[in-house]
């Protein structure tokens, strides 16, 4: 979720109690997102995660970009990535769905290829 649906969610403004009160709900892993800025993944049993944003190279679309960062992050988890570069997939993903119109059609490598682009690291062997 975003910052606003925290916020509601959990009828509170202060973050740090919205994601207390959502753990103690049984939620195990948090994202909340703030679009340009990144987002912050806060893990029950490993703690808080910033992961950052990824500029797009054009600006198209960015309908279902939460949808794309959500699916990304789940796709990783499952594949047994450990959270901050699940985050980081997911991220750049979401930024490459920003470039077109429709939804996100690229691969996992192109995904990890945006990253090496952009952070000029080697996160992915």
């Amino acid at each position: 979720c975003d910052q606003n649906e925290l916020n509601y969610i959990t009828n509170s403004k202060n973050t740090g109690k919205s994601i207390e009160l959502l753990k103690r709900w049984g939620l195990e892993e948090i994202i909340v997102t703030n679009g340009s800025y990144g987002s912050t993944i806060y893990s029950k049993s490993e703690g808080e995660f910033n992961i950052p944003s990824f500029k797009p190279n054009r600006f198209k679309d960015t309908t279902g970009c939460g949808d794309t960062y959500t699916a990304i992050y789940a796709y990783s988890r499952l594949r047994g990535y450990p959270i901050y570069k699940a985050g980081l997939l997911a991220s750049a993903g979401a930024s490459l769905k920003i470039e077109r119109i429709g939804p996100l059609s690229t691969s996992i490598e192109c995904i990890k290829e945006k990253i090496k682009e952009d952070s000029k690291q080697r996160i992915f062997n």
